[in-house]
């Protein structure tokens, strides 16, 4: 995060009390350090653009996901070991409660096999018997047809969400 975007996230967390935050398109690349990217106070979970999507002209990648220190927050290696750009954590209410939260992000040019492990990530954290929070930009502006019936792809992924997390 840079410049004055950074500046009022800042203001936004002095101003509120925010215990989670999710943002997308971090451009956060393997060179930049963690410390460039923390906030006061807040445990950060990261997941970065690859290297090679800068060949890819696949702009905006990276998710951060930014949990208040005095919440006790673990990385889910399980679904961060997915090939997709989203970050997942436990929050523990006590030694025993917890839910699972996760920043996704779905570029408009992603590849089936990175959209099938993003849902299958989604599937998994909503397979456990835990309250689970997904945030993220998905990116489903666009119409595709299937057999000469206009579908929105924004309507499947509804219907995923629904079949799957509801």
């Amino acid at each position: 995060m840079q410049g004055s975007k950074r500046e009022e996230l800042q203001i936004l967390i002095d101003k509120e009390d925010i215990d989670i935050i999710g943002i997308t398109e971090t451009w956060g690349r393997s060179e930049v350090l963690d410390c460039e990217l923390e906030l006061y106070g807040y445990k950060l979970f990261r997941t970065d653009r690859k290297d090679s999507d800068t060949i890819n002209d696949k702009n905006g990648s990276g998710v951060a996901l930014y949990v208040k220190n005095s919440l006790q927050s673990v990385e889910c290696d399980e679904l961060n070991s997915k090939k997709c750009e989203a970050v997942w954590c436990r929050i523990y209410l006590n030694d025993v409660d917890y839910f699972i939260t996760g920043v996704c992000y779905r570029s408009q040019n992603v590849d089936d096999c990175e959209l099938a492990q993003l849902f299958d990530a989604i599937k998994l954290a909503c397979d456990v018997d835990h309250p689970t929070l997904i945030m993220g930009d998905f990116n489903y502006p666009e119409v595709i047809t299937i057999h000469e019936v206009v579908i929105r792809q924004s309507d499947l992924f509804v219907i995923f969400v629904c079949c799957t997390c509801v």
